[in-house]
């Protein structure tokens, strides 16, 4: 037998005080927030970042000079020698600028045939001018351009030739010429 039961206690009727219920205190709105800091860094990078230049008018005619071009550079006496080592090949001859701007490279094409007329290789190889009397060595007509109306002895190398070339003198081509400005 229980000495003490406890019975729940009946609801009192009438006004009684309700405890104040408590709202919790809200801080500053941070992912809001964050979203508004993010959409003004966007909106300042785009007024404040550079934009595509305006289009301008292109140069007239009369403002672009003068482009050096294949057709002014002259080869002549043109003569093919077996380098001292190896299978090496050095074309050799004479360059004639026949243009208005001086000269600071050219590029040829050069076509090797083989036994029966078809190109059994190419290649595209700089033209350089030969050094001192013995023409041992060649340097880059860069460090001195050849001059309007000027001729100059040239030289180029070769030190992978195709296997099946006819060792006759290949066929030349002027592929690219760069020039300082008339």
């Amino acid at each position: 037998m229980a000495t003490s039961p406890q019975f729940p206690q009946p609801p009192r009727r009438g006004p009684h005080v309700v405890p104040k219920l408590q709202v919790p205190k809200k801080g500053l709105p941070w992912p809001l927030l964050a979203i508004i800091v993010a959409a003004a860094i966007l909106i300042a990078l785009i007024v404040w970042l550079p934009r595509t230049p305006r289009a301008r008018a292109g140069a007239t005619g009369a403002a672009v000079p003068a482009q050096p071009t294949p057709g002014q550079i002259e080869l002549s006496q043109m003569k093919m020698t077996a380098a001292p080592v190896g299978s090496a090949y050095y074309l050799e001859g004479m360059l004639l600028n026949s243009g208005n701007t001086e000269i600071t490279g050219v590029q040829v094409q050069v076509n090797f045939v083989d036994n029966i007329g078809t190109v059994a290789g190419s290649q595209k190889r700089p033209v350089g001018e030969m050094n001192g009397r013995t023409g041992l060595s060649s340097q880059n007509l860069v460090d001195s351009p050849v001059k309007p109306g000027q001729s100059r002895p040239i030289r180029i190398y070769f030190d992978h030739p195709p296997a099946n070339w006819n060792k006759q003198m290949p066929e030349l081509t002027v592929a690219e010429v760069t020039a300082t400005k008339p």
